[in-house]
This record gives C-alpha cells, sequence and structure tokens, in this order.
C-alpha cells in the first residue's frame, strides 16, 4: 500500500468512532409514536438501553456515538409513550430528542471536551 493510502486508511479509522450509531428496527403496523406500549429495559449502558427501546417502540435512533459515551440509562418499566420512554432514559444528561420523521428520532446535545481527541491506533494498522 503507497503511503498516501496508508494515511487515509488511519484517518478513517480515526473518525471511525465519530460515525452515528443507527438503531433499527422492522416498523409495527398500527402502532405510532403516541400509542402506550409497554417498555422494559434495566439500567445499562446509554447505548445499550437505545438499542433495546429502539426494538421495543420499534422506532429508529439515530445518534453521536460520543454523545453516549461513558453514560448510563436508568431502568424503565411499564407503559409509555415511545416519545415519553425515551425522555426518561435521556433524563439528566444533556441530550435531547427531536422527531424527524413517524418512526425516527435523532438524539442531539453538546459534544464532550475530548470528543475530537485522535483515536488510539487499532492493533496491526499503521
Amino acid at each position: 500500500m503507497s503511503p498516501e493510502g496508508a494515511s487515509r486508511s488511519n484517518v478513517a479509522y480515526r473518525w471511525l468512532p465519530a460515525l452515528l450509531l443507527l438503531f433499527w428496527t422492522a416498523e409495527s403496523p398500527g402502532q405510532d409514536l403516541d400509542d402506550s406500549r409497554w417498555f422494559d429495559i434495566p439500567a445499562s449502558p446509554m447505548d445499550s438501553a437505545l438499542l433495546l427501546f429502539s426494538e421495543q417502540a420499534g422506532v429508529q435512533i439515530l445518534v453521536d456515538a460520543r454523545l453516549t459515551r461513558g453514560r448510563v440509562a436508568p431502568p424503565l418499566s411499564g407503559y409509555y409513550a415511545p416519545i415519553e420512554a425515551l425522555d426518561s432514559l435521556i433524563a439528566g444528561t444533556p441530550l435531547h430528542s427531536r422527531v424527524v420523521a413517524r418512526k425516527t428520532v435523532v438524539l442531539a446535545g453538546p459534544l464532550p471536551a475530548n470528543a475530537f481527541a485522535t483515536s488510539p491506533s487499532l492493533p496491526g494498522i499503521d
């Protein structure tokens, strides 16, 4: 590989953690974001809780991985409208939700101070 190609490869791997996480589930016919449904999500790292939420709500969540890193979501159990449930999961964080399509929600918030720090090199990649 040429030095130029290797350099491009390193840049791609440095930005890998900054890529958006996309949680996707198939749409549930007949259920909308206003319809209450049962949620059972244990206290867990935020990214895991959002994945469970996405599966149980039947919606996709778009979020920058740097915003969820190191955050823990509280447990959530009971009947909630999906947006109400999501807001409960992100309560106490600087994150906020915005519905951008019928079954798509974007989470946004300020990036952590170290969000643009370079990532360590991956083993075997120089």
